[in-house]
């Protein structure tokens, strides 16, 4: 804490990953000394919890400044039922309700510089669902650029399919590890499916036998 409490408003970017002996504590401490944070890395730091997560990106809670506006988030092999649709909620309500519009083709745009994430990984978030992926769309349609989902069980062909037709043309990078319950739906028939730009990693076979990884 005395550490992050230096550093103060001039930290931009944090990686504590893999650090065992961090806990919900240390969210808080992030929250309360470095609030220009728009990058944290938080891979592999088991002691995180929903209720902490949850806590660090509640805005208006007395006692503490706003909620960091991230552009980078990063909670691989954290605890599997820490990251929830709720916590993914919170994260992404920073961008303004104003800063978003919908097109006439039905795609949602953010405004030119305007806040959403551009990348993130919540592998092995066994909680999460289609509702953070609509959450995503709705708040960073046309910032995100990266998502690991890997080992993410109640994600669906629907909810993936959907996040790609709506979400812009930065979306470059899709990391599925694990993803059993995804199928040819999917990967055959999502709307980008012959844009070479868009890598989608972890399809090892497709239900029907053919190779399919990208």
């Amino acid at each position: 804490a005395l550490i992050l409490e230096a550093a103060g408003d001039s930290l931009d970017s944090l990686n504590v990953s893999h650090n065992f002996e961090l806990s919900d504590a240390t969210l808080s401490s992030i929250r309360q000394y470095n609030p220009c944070v728009k990058a944290l890395v938080l891979d592999g730091v088991k002691e995180l919890t929903a209720a902490g997560l949850e806590t660090m990106f509640t805005p208006n809670l007395e006692g503490l400044p706003p909620p960091p506006k991230l552009k980078v988030l990063k909670l691989s092999s954290v605890d599997h039922q820490a990251v929830t649709d709720e916590v993914l909620r919170l994260v992404t309500a920073n961008v303004s309700v104003q800063e978003m519009t919908a097109s006439s083709a039905g795609s949602y745009t953010g405004s030119r510089g305007g806040g959403g994430l551009t990348v993130l990984d919540i592998q092995g978030s066994s909680l999460v669902t289609d509702t953070a992926l609509e959450q995503l769309v709705e708040t960073s349609a046309n910032t995100l650029e990266e998502i690991n989902i890997s080992y993410c069980p109640l994600i669906t062909d629907q909810g993936l399919g959907y996040l790609v037709s709506k979400v812009g043309n930065q979306l470059i990078s899709m990391k599925v590890w694990g993803c059993a319950q995804l199928s040819d739906d999917f990967f055959d028939g999502h709307d980008r499916i012959n844009d070479r730009t868009l890598k989608i990693e972890g399809a090892w076979m497709k239900k029907s036998g053919m190779k399919s990884f990208r």
